[in-house]
């Protein structure tokens, strides 16, 4: 195992050489842990010293989106699936740049130019970008060798052939109501803003009731056992 205190060498070389990776992360509380492959290319850019983004679709879930939005915490690995053995881990901290704002419109022009990939910038939900706190290998040794074949053009197919004529604001909006929230109930990173009374919703109720036991349960402890025996001493007092 080697940590790095960039991304460089054979960590940079197996980053930039794989056709997938595959995406990590969980809510502070809940138990959903998530885990997501990533493929098509040049949809993953190194930019900078412990920094990658991707473009980041449309998809039949938002569990990154949430996960990062509640607590950031990510993690990013790659697998060799050819020639030496090794695995690639990006531990960070993430968040996500929206579709339609100004910072997104920058990353864009200057990392996702149109035609640089199988997949329209201007159609994805989010850009994740990902702030590296520590970048290492592994050994690999199980890994099994594959070959790569070609990549799959159903993702893009599809925006391309849904999102004609279509303002982006309104399929955004569409999509967030549709796919707001997490397995675990959160809310995803534009729901708010297109969902009023996101609050409400009762999977949202039952994990903001989960989260506020879990991080308050020594308190609520204290408080019963406290009620409990000023309870019994009354009865005896009384008796």
């Amino acid at each position: 195992m080697k940590i790095y205190d960039v991304i460089e060498g054979r960590a940079e070389k197996l980053i930039k050489e794989s056709k997938m990776f595959f995406v990590s992360s969980a809510p502070k509380h809940g138990k959903f842990i998530n885990l997501s492959p990533k493929g098509l290319d040049a949809t993953l850019k190194i930019t900078g010293e412990r920094q990658v983004m991707y473009l980041d679709s449309h998809g039949s879930g938002c569990e990154t989106l949430s996960h990062i939005r509640e607590n950031g915490r990510i993690c990013l690995m790659w697998c060799a699936f050819k020639g030496d053995p090794c695995i690639v881990r990006i531990h960070g901290m993430g968040r996500a740049v929206l579709q339609g704002t100004p910072d997104f419109n920058a990353i864009v022009k200057k990392h996702f130019s149109e035609g640089t990939g199988p997949l329209d910038p201007k159609k994805c939900r989010s850009i994740i970008v990902v702030d590296g706190f520590q970048v290492m290998d592994s050994c690999g040794y199980a890994v099994p060798f594959m070959t790569y074949e070609k990549q799959r053009t159903r993702m893009p197919e599809y925006l391309e052939t849904n999102l004609v004529g279509i303002d982006m604001d309104d399929f955004n909006t569409k999509k967030w109501t549709a796919r707001g929230y997490s397995l675990d109930g959160l809310p995803s990173a534009g729901v708010d803003a297109n969902c009023p009374g996101t609050f409400w919703r009762p999977t949202r109720i039952s994990v903001t009731v989960q989260n506020w036991i879990a991080s308050n349960y020594q308190g609520i402890f204290v408080g019963v056992a406290a009620a409990a025996i000023y309870s019994n001493r009354n009865r005896l007092v009384g008796a």
